[in-house]
C-alpha cells in the first residue's frame, strides 16, 4: 500500500448504489402492440373519461390515466405524448383528434384530475405514513442485502406494487437519498455497539502507521497468499494468531446478515488505512471489525491451502 498523499481526500461512501430514477419515456412512434397495450381505455375508463369537457381537457384526462397504469406516476409535460398516441385515443372517443397537446390545464383542474384517476383505479398519494414504510423497506433491504443495486427503480416497483402515486423523479430521489443515508447509519451503529472496547483498541493500534513506508498492520491482513514455502506460512500463521488475540469472537453481529458482513469487509478492500482513520467512529470500527473478522476466516483458509500445497511439493520432492 502505497503511503497517503500530501492532502488526502477519503471516498465517504461505502454502502452505494446508482439512483437512477426512471423518466416516464413514451415512444415517439409507438408500435400497434404498444397503442393496444398501453393506451387502449376500457369502456368503463371511456364513461370516466368523457365525463369531463373539452377536447383537450378529455384528452389530458385520457393521457394521464393510461401514464398512470404504465408507469406509477402522472405526467408532467403533455408535449411528450406523440400525435399517434393522441390519434388512437382520439378514435376510442369518438372526438376529433389533435396534432399535440401543449401546456397544462390549470393548476386546480390538473390536481383534480390526478386525484379523481387515483381514486378511480385504487391508488393512493405518497403521504408522510407512505414516506415512512417507504424507509422501513429500505432499511430492510440494506440490513439484508447492503449494496441494492438501482435502489431508486427498486423503490419505485415497491410503490407501484402498492399502487402509490410515485413521486416527481428530483424528489423521490432525495427522499431515498436520505432513506439509505439513514439506512447505512444504522448498519454502522448497530455493528459498533457489539465492539468491546479492547477490540476498538486493538483497532485503533492496527490503523495507525508504524513505519517508514507507511503500512500498517491492519491493511497487511488483506494481501493475498503468495507462493506456499515455509516461511510464507509461518508469517501468515503469526498474523493469524494476532488476529485470534483481539478477541473478535466477542462481536456477535447481532442483527447483521452473513451476506451484509461479507460486503462490508469486502468494501474494506478498496480503501487504504489513511482512507478509513477519517471516517466517524461508528463506521470506522463497524468496517475495520467486519474487515478483520472475515480476514480471520480468510487467513484460516489460506494456511490450509498453502500447507497443502507445501505438503504436496514436498511429497513430489521425495
Amino acid at each position: 500500500m502505497s503511503s497517503a498523499p500530501d492532502s488526502p481526500r477519503a471516498p465517504t461512501a461505502v454502502l452505494t448504489y446508482k439512483a437512477t430514477p426512471p423518466a416516464i419515456s413514451i415512444a415517439p412512434q409507438p408500435t400497434p402492440d404498444e397503442l393496444a397495450f398501453d393506451w387502449t381505455l376500457s369502456p368503463q375508463d371511456l364513461r370516466v373519461v368523457l365525463a369531463h369537457r373539452g377536447h383537450d381537457n378529455v384528452l389530458r384526462f385520457a393521457v394521464q390515466l393510461c401514464v398512470l397504469k404504465k408507469h406509477g406516476r402522472f405526467l408532467s409535460d403533455y408535449a411528450q405524448v406523440p400525435a399517434a398516441v393522441l390519434g388512437y385515443l382520439s378514435r376510442q372517443l369518438e372526438i376529433e383528434p389533435l396534432a399535440a397537446l401543449t401546456g397544462r390545464a390549470r393548476d386546480n383542474t390538473e390536481g383534480d384530475y390526478q386525484r379523481e384517476i387515483a381514486t378511480y383505479l385504487g391508488w393512493h398519494s405518497y403521504d408522510a405514513s407512505v414516506a415512512t414504510r417507504l424507509r422501513t423497506w429500505i432499511a430492510e433491504q440494506v440490513a439484508q442485502h447492503l449494496y441494492v443495486d438501482h435502489l431508486v427503480e427498486k423503490a419505485e416497483n415497491w410503490l407501484r406494487e402498492n399502487r402509490i402515486v410515485i413521486p416527481g423523479p428530483v424528489v423521490f430521489e432525495r427522499e431515498v437519498n436520505a432513506a439509505y443515508r439513514h439506512a447505512e447509519s444504522g448498519v454502522f451503529r448497530r455493528i459498533a455497539a457489539q465492539i468491546p472496547p479492547v477490540v476498538r483498541q486493538a483497532i485503533d493500534r492496527l490503523l495507525a502507521v508504524d513505519d517508514a513506508g507507511g503500512k500498517t498492520d491492519f491493511m497487511r491482513f488483506a494481501e493475498y497468499p503468495p507462493e506456499a514455502k515455509a516461511k510464507h506460512i509461518v508469517r501468515f500463521f503469526d498474523r493469524y494468531r494476532l488476529l485470534a488475540a483481539l478477541g473478535l469472537d466477542q462481536v456477535r453481529f447481532a442483527g447483521v446478515g452473513r451476506e451484509l458482513l461479507q460486503r462490508l469487509a469486502a468494501a474494506v478492500r478498496t480503501y487504504q488505512a489513511w482512507q478509513i482513520r477519517p471516517f466517524e467512529p461508528d463506521k470506522r470500527y463497524a468496517l475495520a471489525v467486519c474487515f478483520l473478522y472475515e480476514a480471520k476466516k480468510t487467513l484460516l483458509d489460506d494456511l490450509v491451502a498453502m500447507h497443502a500445497q507445501f505438503m504436496t511439493a514436498m511429497e513430489r520432492q521425495s
